[in-house]
């Protein structure tokens, strides 16, 4: 059972309507609270809200609903009490609303123009401390000298938290990053080489990750859009739910804040979810869940609780699926602390980035390139987790190292034999990880090439490219022998048009272009 607990202004938030309706919809046994004080920050319910009775938004989910005085004690106990033992009965969510106040400032800026003192003043007189105590005093429970010494106790109990608080010494500045993720685990062994091979897609090998992190672990489970009787969007999770059921094989609404925050608190409670949002595009109504909750709950909890939650979703263009579907916005995504960012390329990524992201404690994210899930290649049969923070060297070279990751990873590949043919030996360096970055790796590949060149399918604009381009300046610049070289999808959103998509977004030629540039033009 979870209680969760939120101000009558979260409801007009789109995350309370989807709350309401996955509730409903799953049969969750939550106990909403909503402490109604009328103002939000600073605007009254009744110039917010069309409908002000938070109990009947509730109710029209089918979700049993009750308003109780939140001024009184004793009816808010006996009304949550009533509600928990309702839970505990059916199962269903229950939402009281507590219609209650706030007599003090909403912060130390809030001036308070938005009320009168009187109106403070007035509700002060049924202030639910006054009204208990006046309960107790009438229902004989207790007497005016008990109140006194009960009062005189808590005054002293106030006085030592202050004195403990104001003696206390400042968090040393050494601790500031303490916090963000838990210190990286031990490295993963590696598999095993050998073993028989056969021949996988890379939409193979993500659904055997699936399939075999469930047969392990009967706290994994999968929840998106379309995943269970659709089979997935991009047929990833094709024949999961007849294997392991609906009730692991999570059909969702199409509502992304609502059940990425579900797999954040499953995650928080003990579960190992996986979350597939449909595209990236899609994972931006998701963003306040991503950015605000699973990215920072170990650092403002001061490390007593984690996320242990992967997203996955598609990414990148190629599809001809326009500009609200195409995007490859891992790189920002490798921005924000607290996340793990990871966009394997090969079928053995597709498969143990997985297995891997699975058993870590913080939030992952993969990103998985829409134009790599037909593609097929050898697997073996002894294929295991794969070290998540480790790039690997795809192709070995000597004169420019060519640094990418995902679907580009193949046109890099292609660009490199085609350098080769004018006899200038390519280094193919395929991030695998974009956050935390291998600067390790990449800082040695480009002090043996003394050159680079970095393909990105996202904007040249505050791209990933440009952070590494700016890390290889900043710590490698004295071996560079040449400017580092970006390749970067075209500022525009992605056209729908084949031919204006491929020339959106980086292509072999372009590669080429630059590994010859940065080489002089050989």
């Amino acid at each position: 059972m979870t209680a969760c607990f939120f101000g009558e202004g979260a409801v007009a938030e789109g995350e309370f309507h989807e709350a309401m309706n996955l509730a409903a919809l799953w049969g969750l046994p939550v106990l909403f609270v909503c402490e109604n004080n009328g103002y939000a920050m600073g605007t009254a319910l009744d110039r917010s809200e069309s409908e002000t009775d938070i109990s009947a938004k509730a109710a029209a989910y089918g979700v049993k609903s009750e308003v109780v005085d939140g001024m009184d004690v004793v009816a808010v106990e006996a009304a949550a009490r009533q509600a928990l033992a309702e839970i505990r009965k059916t199962g269903r969510p229950v939402l009281l609303e507590c219609r209650t106040y706030r007599f003090r400032a909403h912060s130390m800026f809030d001036a308070q123009l938005y009320r009168d003192k009187a109106e403070v003043d007035d509700w002060r007189k049924r202030g639910p401390i006054v009204r208990f105590r006046n309960w107790l005093l009438e229902a004989k429970l207790i007497h005016e000298d008990e109140i006194a010494g009960i009062e005189t106790r808590i005054r002293a109990e106030i006085a030592e938290a202050v004195q403990f608080a104001e003696d206390g010494t400042w968090e040393p500045a050494e601790d500031l990053t303490r916090h963000v993720l838990v210190p990286q685990p031990s490295p993963v062994e590696p598999a095993t080489p050998g073993g028989e091979t056969r021949l996988v897609s890379y939409r193979e090998a993500v659904r055997e990750a699936l399939r075999d992190a469930m047969r392990r672990d009967e706290r994994v489970f999968l929840m998106g859009e379309d995943v269970g009787a659709y089979g997935g969007c991009y047929a990833v999770s094709k024949g999961l739910m007849e294997e392991f059921g609906e009730a692991r094989i999570r059909d969702t609404p199409l509502s992304e804040s609502g059940f990425t925050g579900a797999g954040i608190g499953a995650a928080m409670a003990g579960m190992r979810p996986v979350v597939e949002l449909m595209t990236v595009n899609f994972s931006l109504l998701a963003l306040d869940q991503i950015l605000n909750t699973a990215a920072t709950v170990r650092h403002m909890s001061g490390g007593q609780f984690g996320v242990p939650l992967v997203i996955r979703m598609a990414t990148e263009a190629g599809k001809q699926m326009a500009a609200q579907h195409s995007h490859s916005l891992e790189g920002w995504y490798a921005h924000f602390p607290g996340l793990k960012v990871l966009a394997p390329a090969t079928v053995e990524d597709a498969r143990g980035v997985l297995w891997t992201a699975l058993c870590d404690p913080d939030p992952v994210l993969i990103f998985e390139n829409v134009m790599l899930y037909n593609r097929e290649n050898l697997l073996s049969s002894t294929a295991g987790p794969v070290d998540i923070s480790q790039a690997a060297i795809r192709r070995e070279g000597s004169d420019v190292t060519l640094i990418t990751y995902g679907g580009a990873l193949f046109k890099t590949l292609e660009a490199a034999e085609k350098l080769a043919d004018s006899g200038i030996s390519a280094e193919v360096l395929d991030l695998r990880s974009l956050r935390p970055l291998d600067n390790a790796t990449i800082l040695a590949s480009v002090g043996k090439t003394r050159r680079a060149v970095i393909v990105d399918e996202g904007w040249r604009s505050g791209s990933l490219a440009a952070e590494i381009s700016a890390r290889i300046m900043e710590q490698g610049f004295w071996s560079l022998d040449a400017p580092v070289g970006r390749v970067c999808s075209a500022e525009v959103p992605i056209p729908y048009p084949k031919h204006l998509e491929d020339a959106a977004i980086p292509q072999v030629p372009a590669i080429v272009a630059a590994g010859r540039s940065v080489m002089g033009d050989r």
